[in-house]
């Protein structure tokens, strides 16, 4: 039955692909169907297999085994239509032969089963004219949704023809005359012409034909409760009642006769005696199916015509109403004219409107160019000698003349002191013209800035940005998808998720639609499908002539979840070139995850991978070996190379560790793939050895499956899920790992299911694979010939081993869990990235000092840096606060208190000293950092040998590190710093004349050769134009990184000083520079474009 179900709840969804197998009933009509009319339907069929597919196969793989009919026998369907019920019975072990005579069924059903990895036979034939093939011997011949179909006449067909087959046995499926689910859903569908599947005969005594033609012991069993349910909510679907049904059959008050779906199981008799079929099969089975039929569609007429006769009287009340309405409508009329006229005005209003607004745009935009020009203007003036002149002069009438005895001495001391900054001063008459000009483009500013604003929310959710930030992100390159076979590439990522790391795994089979998808799996971890219309897979690509397309997908990728401090975990070569792309464009290291050899194939079809992997090998930051053999071949490529073998999900195998099997037959079992290099011999060789035991195999067998199957005591049970694998191993007296030590591939493996077997305390044989070899003869016995493989088994069986009790076992499985992997992976990729040295110094200003390492702190994902605090003798509660730091026993946080100020340069050396890192990062204390702001740096100089020293770009400075910005608070920085980086990502500004000292990245390198920062130099100026000098002088260069950008609060640094003193410093340490390097110094300057007022703003209140 397939229409009616896909109209069905989602619970019988999945049965309808499969009931009948053919859809085929709703365009037939109650004669035979054609068989162009099959081949038609089947066209539509999906070679997918449902869940509820599943789950009905197993229903009759469970009548099979109760009659003894167990997997490995020889099973033929008769009538096959899709093939999805044979395909899970060949899953379960069984040999399964499909006939059908579509040749378009019988191609769907083999698309199946060389989707799902199983093997069958096909026939192409006519159920009712079976004689004259040569059929096999088979155990059982079945079908279902077939047999309810015929009329007296063709039963007699249909069973003649079966009977010729060779089969022991007979299995049929059908509707279940009796069961009042079926009636009551059949007579309403009915009744309203809404039945769509031709003609169903209620027959009643089905055990009477079965058994007139020489069948036997007939067993009925019944099955279909997700169709019994839709049963009831289709009959039932106006009722109130209409889940009680639902409800006694999922409580077990509903009786089995009651189910959808009858089975008649029955055995063929050897000496048959022949009853009289004609006068059997002669029932009344057709005149109660057409008298239940005609009495459906008379009741169905009967509620038709209570139907007109009710439409008639409401046809009459419509009238009524309608000639109602009409007056109603004539008198709206009226008013709609005189509401056009009113619109009509309104909309010439709005045109007039909309015509001074876009005037008033002009103005603006107009207004907008002249303010800028006017404060160009204005700044140009404080600078001419003519308003200096000017200035001077209204400063001596209003402050000489007219000031009070303070503001004379100021005037004196200004008069002294040419070279103050003017528009600071109160008596700066420009000075007012400018703010008044300021105060208009603040209004522009804000307006542009929240439209920009909207636009950007569209597309991204910025609120990520103000989330904390202090782990590292991982994207998982990997070798299988995440919802497949749940091996090492999805525990380390779960583990990482865990752990708090957000995870972007992108599976190994890619979407043939045109778009990419990204599925949350568990917080933090996402699952995410690239789409590629020409390769389904990563195995068949390495997205050569692709690459643009790839690495826009990378770049949505990291956009859309603004990830600035990631690594690249690469599971399969053909990744490559992603890889070197996260690498190159963001400075993510690449972790190559070595779990196969791929370097050894020596086919030409996989030469391409063979020479990805050596390339993939050398240019990794880090690999990550799983085996002794695997780290071997790594080192000729790399010499970073370390080995993290295989672990267990201990808790999900050990919670089976006290359970001991009581089996009738002792069983020796396996789960795993069975390829190539699976020892079939050896297998084979122990069933044969071992005649009283069950080997019991789980898993896809794609080799050697026809050497098996010859074995009655092994049984093949197919894939199974992971989370079910430990009720079965608890069953398991014995655990195998037989596998072919004679190829590289095993001599490459360190087998996961060795640490999962003794989780569960289980006695483990395998043959002598490599990286067992330290275990032998405690944990495991390794056996080399086919004899030696038997006898350890045996010992195990008879308990006179002298392996390792089942406690210490687990004990062992409970240090090599997956966890305790994932602890060494996570220092292995701190390894890979080379440490940072943060250093800041800090004097008084706790407001600030708080802003800048809480920052740190929580936006600040690199994966290897240390955070070096040097106070210079605060006395504002600074030292105090870097007391409460300390108490948190930060692994990577050291702080050093002086007791006295030992200055700018002082300071700093003090912490370079005390540093560790390949790159020491100098950070003043008046900062805010931004996402990704370490990477970046790094990224540029581990890319660039000649380069020396960066920075990054800054709201605030007095030299080319400037940039214009605007915003007014933490979050808007951070939403700015992530656009603008973004946008210039990989950018530099090339060659500045010198790097300000609010954050530098110098190599260690450097430091060594041009030496510590010059402390002659008073409090802070002039080290940066002085180091500046050293490093280009030591051959390298220097340059701005365009991708990291640190809020800078204006003069933050010197906010204490006044103008004298400061202009004091200033020109003393001016003159140290001139004299050190003997040159003029030449003050700093912006880059082209940048405006000096043009700066974002934090408000900081500061405790004085």
């Amino acid at each position: 039955m397939e229409m009616w179900i896909l109209s069905a709840v989602d619970i019988c969804k999945t049965v309808n692909q499969y009931w009948y197998g053919k859809g085929v009933l709703r365009l037939m009509d109650k004669a035979t169907p054609l068989k162009e009319t099959w081949d038609a339907v089947a066209g539509e069929y999906s070679i997918e297999i449902d869940k509820g597919e599943f789950e009905l196969a197993a229903g009759i793989a469970d009548i099979l085994i109760k009659q003894g009919i167990l997997p490995n026998a020889e099973i033929l369907e008769l009538g096959c239509g899709s093939g999805h019920l044979s395909a899970v019975l060949a899953m379960k072990g069984y040999k399964t032969t499909l006939l059908d005579f579509s040749t378009v069924s019988l191609e769907k059903a083999k698309q199946t089963y060389a989707y799902y990895g199983v093997g069958g036979e096909f026939i192409c034939a006519d159920i009712l004219n079976l004689i004259g093939n040569d059929f096999a011997q088979y155990a059982l011949v079945w079908n279902s949704g077939v047999m309810e179909h015929f009329n007296d006449a063709s039963i007699i067909n249909a069973f003649h023809s079966i009977q010729q087959l060779n089969a022991d046995n007979l299995l049929l499926l059908v509707p279940n005359p009796e069961s009042i689910a079926y009636l009551l859903m059949r007579h309403v569908r009915m009744a309203k012409n809404d039945w769509p599947y031709g003609e169903e005969y209620l027959r009643t005594n089905f055990e009477e034909v079965i058994s007139s033609f020489g069948y036997e012991n007939i067993i009925r069993y019944y099955l279909g409760d997700s169709i019994t349910k839709h049963c009831f909510n289709t009959a039932l679907a106006d009722s109130q009642f209409a889940d009680s049904f639902s409800i006694l059959l999922d409580n077990g008050f509903l009786p089995d006769h009651e189910r959808y779906l009858i089975s008649y199981f029955a055995s063929k008799r050897k000496d048959v005696i022949l009853k009289d079929r004609k006068r059997i099969i002669q029932s009344e089975t057709e005149n109660i199916t057409k008298i239940f039929n005609l009495n459906a569609e008379i009741y169905g007429l009967k509620k038709e015509i209570e139907q007109f006769k009710q439409t008639n009287n409401e046809i009459d009340d419509l009238k009524k109403i309608l000639l109602e309405k009409n007056n109603i409508i004539d008198a709206g009329n009226t008013k709609i004219a005189a509401l056009n006229k009113d619109i009509s005005d309104l909309q010439n209003s709005i045109n007039s409107l909309n015509e001074k607004l876009q005037l008033a745009v002009s103005e603006k935009d107009f207004l907008e160019n002249i303010n800028t020009s006017a404060l160009a203007q204005c700044y140009s003036m404080l600078k001419n000698k003519s308003f200096k002149l000017v200035h001077a002069l209204y400063r001596f009438k209003m402050q000489l003349l007219k000031g009070s005895l303070k503001e004379k001495r100021e005037f004196i001391n200004w008069l002294i002191n040419r070279n103050c900054v003017y528009n600071e001063h109160k008596y700066n008459p420009l000075y007012h013209i400018i703010n008044k000009l300021e105060n208009k483009r603040s209004l522009i500013e804000s307006f542009k800035k929240s439209s920009t604003n909207n636009n950007e929310a569209l597309n991204l959710n910025y609120d990520i940005l103000n989330y904390k930030y202090s782990k590292y992100d991982v994207i998982v390159l990997s070798i299988i998808d995440y919802n497949f076979r749940f091996q090492r590439p999805q525990h380390f990522a779960k583990l990482y998720a865990d752990n708090g790391h957000r995870v972007f795994y992108i599976n190994a089979g890619h979407h043939v639609s045109a778009n990419d998808t990204i599925e949350k799996i568990q917080d933090n971890l996402y699952g995410i499908y690239f789409s590629n219309a020409i390769h389904p897979q990563i195995y068949q690509t390495d997205w050569n002539g692709q690459e643009k397309e790839l690495f826009s997908k990378i770049d949505n990728l990291i956009q859309a979840n603004f990830i600035r401090d990631a690594v690249a975990l690469v599971e399969y070569p053909n990744w490559i070139k992603g890889a070197e792309y996260l690498r190159s464009r963001y400075g993510f290291k690449i972790i190559t995850d070595y779990m196969d050899d791929f370097t050894g194939f020596i086919n030409p079809n996989e030469q391409k991978i063979k020479e990805n992997c050596v390339n993939l090998l050398q240019l990794s930051d880090f690999i990550i070996a799983s085996s002794q053999f695997l780290f071997d071949i790594a080192k000729k490529y790399n010499k970073n190379v370390a080995i993290v073998r295989n672990g267990t999900e201990y808790d999900h195998f050990h919670s089976v560790f006290e359970y001991t099997p009581y089996n009738n037959r002792k069983i020796i079992g396996y789960y795993g793939a069975v390829a190539e290099w699976f020892d079939v011999e050896k297998v084979c060789f122990a069933a044969e050895k071992l005649p009283d035991c069950d080997f019991i195999i789980i898993g896809e067998v794609t080799s050697g499956k026809e050497k098996l199957i010859k074995y009655k005591n092994i049984k093949l049970l197919g894939e199974q899920p992971y989370r079910i694998l430990p009720d079965y191993l608890k069953e398991f007296d014995v655990c195998l790992i037989p596998f072919d030590t004679s190829t590289d591939l095993i001599k490459a493996t360190n087998p996961v299911k060795f640490y999962e077997y003794l989780s569960a305390g289980k006695k483990v044989v395998a043959t002598n694979i490599p990286e067992l070899m330290p275990y032998r003869n405690k944990y495991v016995y390794l056996a080399d010939t086919n004899e030696e493989f038997v006898r350890a088994i045996k010992s195990c069986l008879n308990g006179d081993d002298t392996l390792a009790s089942a406690k210490e076992c687990a004990e062992f499985a409970f240090n090599n869990s997956w966890k305790s992997r994932f602890d060494e992976i996570y220092g292995y990729i701190k390894k890979a990235v080379p440490l940072v040295s943060i250093i800041v110094l800090t004097y008084n200003n706790l407001e600030y000092n708080k802003l800048c390492i809480e920052s740190i702190l929580e936006k600040t994902a690199y994966q290897n840096y240390e955070l070096i605090i040097v106070d210079n003798n605060s006395t504002d509660g600074t030292r105090e606060y870097l007391n409460k730091l300390i108490e948190r026993k930060t692994d990577f946080l050291k702080v050093y208190l002086n007791n006295e100020n030992i200055g700018f340069a002082g300071g700093n050396n003090l912490g370079i000293k005390n540093s560790s890192g390949k790159y020491v990062l100098l950070l003043n204390n008046d900062t805010i950092v931004s996402r990704g702001w370490v990477t970046s740096l790094v990224k540029h100089l581990e890319q660039n040998p000649d380069l020396g020293m960066i920075g990054p770009v800054t709201n605030s400075i007095g030299n080319e590190a400037k940039i214009n910005a605007n915003y007014n608070n933490i979050e808007e920085m951070n939403r700015f710093a992530y656009n603008y980086t973004l946008r210039h990502i990989n950018e530099r500004f090339e060659n500045p004349r010198s790097l300000p000292m609010f954050c530098i990245m110098i190599k260690t390198d450097v430091i060594h050769k041009c030496g510590l920062l010059d402390e002659n130099y008073k409090i802070g100026m002039f080290e940066d134009d002085d180091y500046a000098e050293s490093v280009r002088t030591c051959g390298y260069r220097l340059a701005i990184a365009e991708d990291s950008f640190i809020h800078h609060f204006d003069g933050g640094s010197f906010k204490s000083l006044d103008d004298e003193k400061y202009r004091e410093i200033f020109e003393t340490n001016k003159k140290i520079f001139e004299k050190k390097w003997n040159k003029k110094w030449i003050p700093h300057k912006y880059r082209e474009g940048v405006n000096a007022e043009y700066k974002g703003r934090i408000e900081v209140e500061i405790n004085e």
